[in-house]
């Protein structure tokens, strides 16, 4: 969803040249995708979303005839839902080869990856990481959200302008980034 379709849907013309390898009349390599495990998202049983949409736009795109008319080959990398396990996932994918990462979802995921794409100058693009020091890493991260910053700023306008609160309180996660940016 938030790979090739953003280069399906950005008008972007996908004959221009892309930084990505291409060996011969081959296959496009790499387009790797870092998500959680099967199951662990309570709000949908089975695949995560991300992963859905990322398999239906690289179906999509292929259908299309590809990325400079060849077939993207999407490799998957389960990063076990941990921050130690996108580490360990996000070497394998700089040993892959892979030239493009969507991933991770959440923050303590994407700034414990980050590092490793950003010296390996592998483009990393973050759906759902919020946290402002992801892309802090450096300037081949991304993310296609908004800051935890952001955010808390728009709620609290939102409550004072419509729910006409004067004070409210903030429970946080202490062993989340996300829930600390909110505040």
């Amino acid at each position: 969803l938030h790979g090739p379709a953003l280069l399906v849907d950005s008008g972007l013309d996908l004959n221009d040249p892309f930084p990505c390898q291409v060996d011969g009349p081959g296959i496009v390599e790499g387009l790797a995708v870092l998500h959680r495990p099967i199951g662990v998202d309570e709000e949908h049983e089975g695949v995560s979303p991300v992963l859905e949409g990322v398999r239906l736009a690289v179906e999509e795109l292929n259908r299309q005839g590809g990325l400079l008319g060849r077939p993207v080959e999407l490799l998957e990398f389960d990063n076990q839902s941990t921050a130690l396990g996108s580490k360990i996932a996000a070497r394998q994918v700089v040993e892959s080869g892979a030239v493009t990462i969507i991933g991770a979802s959440y923050s303590n995921h994407s700034m414990a990856m980050a590092p490793i794409f950003q010296a390996a100058g592998i483009p990393m693009i973050s759906p759902y990481s919020t946290h402002p020091d992801v892309t802090r890493a450096g300037d081949y991260i991304f993310r296609i959200c908004f800051t935890d910053s952001f955010q808390g700023k728009i709620l609290a306008g939102f409550a004072r302008q419509h729910l006409k609160t004067k004070t409210a309180g903030v429970m946080i996660n202490a062993d989340l980034s996300y829930s600390e940016g909110l505040g």
